[in-house]
């Protein structure tokens, strides 16, 4: 793996050290997880703007004659 350097403010900083006090976890393993939820959402994005543009390509002829009206 990778190492990674990530640059939080103050309060950034204290966000993540609250919560791996809360869940009793060491803040890299925290930033790991929140990266790895950002990535997949990302990538969940990704995928969802593909089909939209895909079905409203296939669809933009109805549309233009629908938006006649």
């Amino acid at each position: 793996m990778k190492s990674m350097h990530i640059k939080l403010d103050d309060t950034q900083y204290e966000i993540v050290r609250g919560i791996a006090y809360v869940e009793r976890k060491r803040m890299a393993e925290v930033v790991r997880e929140a990266l790895g939820e950002y990535i997949t959402h990302r990538k969940e994005e990704a995928e969802f703007n593909k089909t939209l543009e895909k079905v409203l390509a296939a669809y933009k002829p109805a549309l233009k004659e629908l938006a006649k009206y």
